[in-house]
């Protein structure tokens, strides 16, 4: 089914209809998994492939899957609990796609095992099963896409 959204004057089509007539099950996270995967790649050519800040591929990104119908939350603090206590300091999760994936962007070009503890507690705090990390820095951006899984989240539908 087409779809035009009044807010960012676009059409997008609904794929969850689509996959449910031809007997996929397919959860809302996957959905999202896959724009976002379609979306850096979108980005990383239209940016001319590794080079720039982090941050004008998070904008870029960002922009990517509102422009695709997705809800973006760029920035997102994410406060941390300790005890029952709330502490001042904060974390801060690059974007959270339709408050189900999290996405972590680098632009570094080597995979350090920081990012996945760094994604991996993210996704804890949240109480979230999925992130991906995108690292922009590569040559080609698929090679520095990886998925980070919370084994102690249950999927969303």
């Amino acid at each position: 089914m087409l779809q035009r959204t009044k807010q960012i004057d676009t059409y997008y089509i609904d794929i969850s209809e689509t996959f449910s007539t031809i007997g996929l099950v397919v959860c809302g996270e996957e959905i999202v998994a896959r724009a976002v995967v379609d979306s850096a790649i979108r980005v990383h050519r239209g940016l001319g492939g590794p080079g720039l800040l982090e941050s004008a591929y998070e904008e870029a990104l960002c922009w990517e899957l509102g422009f695709r119908g997705h809800r973006v939350e760029r920035q997102k603090l994410v406060p941390i609990n300790y005890r029952g206590r709330m502490l001042e300091t904060s974390l801060r999760v690059d974007l959270l796609v339709d408050r189900s994936v999290i996405v972590e962007c680098k632009a570094i070009g080597r995979w350090q095992d920081l990012y996945q503890a760094q994604t991996l507690t993210y996704l804890r705090i949240l109480s979230l099963h999925l992130g991906i990390v995108v690292d922009f820095g590569h040559e080609l951006v698929r090679d520095g896409i990886q998925r980070i899984v919370n084994n102690r989240a249950t999927p969303s539908l």
